[in-house]
């Protein structure tokens, strides 16, 4: 299956209009040169050719909001004319770390051990099921003081994925057909809680579920792809017209085509649909490295916490209802 240059664009990067990708290959972290990549390169884990120059404007910083004159563009870079702020979030709570270069909203844990909300809390989402059939929920409230918390979300009852192959599609085995990706929870993986606000005994959070391919995107090569339409942008891939088996897992070879030398580059297809093809990147990239989608992609959970148990609802980004949550205090 081929694709457009303008198609693999729009898909990549959410972009519309022309296609911003030129006819020369990306370099990495920097600008398109007129000599680009003349011998092509072996495989998605090799380095462009040296001689770009980092592309204009600022890149997004996590949760932040790109700089006047700008406006966010995919994979997480601002626009020309600024850069946002890192670790900026509800009432300002979420400090920040680094993944390959780019920022991650990663929140404080409150001191104190006395807060009744200290635990572990299991149950239920009330029908819903996760693809395993698994309707299980775990809370783990770390730390917690009488206005914020700390801890972690985990659906279902399986063990957490393994560590991730950067060069294969993560979690082993999630895509297969064409490659649509959904954004469901993944079981047995513990989403941080976020913007965790304790006011009395009910508690608000939200948990990223692009999370899950945080470690999976922190090891990639950034890549430049475009600034052409004013939205400096750069991805997990380079920004090659795709040849892409159909359906992906069909065991054919998916490729990237080197377009100054028409020489085809093997790439996994899993990689492929991680990083943009068929759906919206798992990753967001900039100048310097790679990170999982910072500000989107959330599911948001609300609970009222009492006397060891705890009633509430859970939104997943993918559903528009909310569902019921049953939790009893099991430690």
């Amino acid at each position: 299956m081929r694709l457009s240059k303008a198609w693999w664009v729009v898909l990549l990067c959410g972009c519309s209009g022309r296609s911003p990708i030129g006819e020369n290959a990306p370099r990495e972290g920097g600008a398109p040169d007129a000599s680009a990549d003349a011998a092509g390169a072996a495989g998605e884990s090799g380095s462009a050719g040296a001689g770009g120059s980092a592309g204009a404007g600022g890149s997004a910083g996590a949760s932040g909001s790109a700089g006047a004159g700008g406006s966010a563009g995919a994979g997480g870079s601002a626009g020309a004319g600024g850069s946002a702020g890192a670790g900026s979030g509800a009432g300002g709570r979420d400090a920040g770390s680094v993944d390959g270069g780019m920022p991650w909203p990663d929140p404080p844990c409150p001191a104190g051990s006395s807060s009744p909300l200290l635990g572990t809390w299991t149950g239920y989402i009330e029908n819903y099921n996760l693809p395993s059939g698994s309707d299980a929920l775990r809370v783990t409230i770390r730390g917690a003081d009488d206005a914020a918390l700390c801890g972690s979300i985990t659906f279902g009852v399986k063990e957490g994925p393994p560590p991730p192959d950067p060069n294969e599609d993560y979690p082993p085995g999630h895509f297969s057909g064409y490659g649509t990706k959904s954004l469901l929870p993944i079981d047995g993986f513990p989403y941080t809680a976020q913007n965790g606000v304790v006011v009395g005994q009910r508690v608000k959070l939200r948990l990223s579920l692009y999370e899950v391919w945080r470690s999976w995107c922190a090891p990639q090569t950034s890549y430049f792809w475009d600034d052409s339409l004013g939205i400096v942008v750069y991805g997990c891939t380079r920004a090659w017209r795709p040849n892409i088996a159909s359906p992906i897992d069909s065991g054919l070879p998916c490729e990237q085509v080197n377009p100054a030398t028409g020489e085809t580059v093997p790439i996994a297809c899993g990689k492929l649909v991680l990083c943009g093809y068929l759906a919206r990147s798992v990753c967001a990239c900039n100048a310097t490295g790679c990170t999982s989608q910072p500000a989107e992609g959330f599911a948001e959970f609300e609970g009222q916490f009492t006397a060891g148990e705890a009633k509430g609802t859970i939104r997943l980004p993918d559903t528009p209802q909310s569902f019921n949550v049953h939790l009893t205090k099991t430690d």
